[in-house]
C-alpha cells in the first residue's frame, strides 16, 4: 500500500505540473477513491459476481493483504499479491517517466 500510493503522488504530481484540469479534477476523483480502496467492506462479504472486478483496483487488493496479516483465519482473504507488484512496477514506471518530463522543463535559479 505504501509503494502504491508514493508512486501515485509521484504520477499524480508529475501530471498536475502540466495540467491544471487534471490538478481541480484530482481532489474529487481521491473522495471516489476512498470508497473504491476497499477499507470499508470485505471482498468476502461481496457478491461472487462483484468480487472478480473488486479484486482488479490494486488498493483492495493491498487491504485485503493488510488485514489478511492482521486477522489471520478470522475471515477469508481474497487477494493476488503478484497483481498488486506488477502494477505497482508499471505505475513507478510511469512516475518516474513524468518525474523525468517535470525536470526537463525546471531550470535552477
Amino acid at each position: 500500500m505504501v509503494w502504491f500510493g508514493a508512486s501515485l503522488a509521484i504520477l499524480v504530481g508529475s501530471i498536475s505540473e502540466h495540467s491544471e484540469l487534471f490538478e481541480r479534477l484530482w481532489h474529487p476523483i481521491t473522495y471516489l477513491m476512498i470508497g473504491f480502496s476497499g477499507l470499508g467492506f470485505l471482498v468476502d462479504a461481496m457478491p461472487a459476481a462483484s468480487q472478480y472486478y473488486l479484486l482488479m483496483i490494486p488498493m483492495v487488493n493491498c487491504s485485503e493483504i493488510i488485514r489478511d496479516g492482521y486477522f489471520g483465519s478470522l475471515f477469508t482473504a481474497h487477494f493476488d499479491v503478484m497483481y498488486v507488484v506488477i502494477w505497482n512496477i508499471i505505475q513507478s514506471f510511469f512516475a518516474m517517466i513524468g518525474v523525468r518530463f517535470v525536470s526537463r522543463g525546471m531550470t535552477l535559479q
